[in-house]
């Protein structure tokens, strides 16, 4: 039969060890990379969707604003919205 040495069980727990340690690793490694993606798409949605509220309230002040005499129009009001106002 086959006879190991102590040094042969140390030499296979240290490479087992090794062998687990690197995939843990990369598991780790790849979970971070996948929270740090979603991280990042939630700011570039967050990004554009106050672009686009951004371009609705230039629109609506190029509306009120009276580009001939370089004044707000008489009788319009400006009413600040908050962005869940849609």
């Amino acid at each position: 039969m086959f006879r190991f040495t102590i040094r042969d069980v140390l030499w296979l727990t240290a490479l087992v060890a090794m062998g687990a340690g690197w995939y843990s690793d990369r598991i780790y490694k790849r979970r971070e990379q996948i929270r740090q993606a979603k991280a990042l798409d939630e700011i570039v949605d967050s990004y554009k969707a106050s672009a686009a509220y951004a371009r609705e309230r230039e629109t609506e002040i190029r509306l009120l604003y009276d580009s001939k005499f370089g004044r707000l129009r008489q009788g319009s009001t400006f009413q600040k919205l908050s962005p869940d106002q849609n």
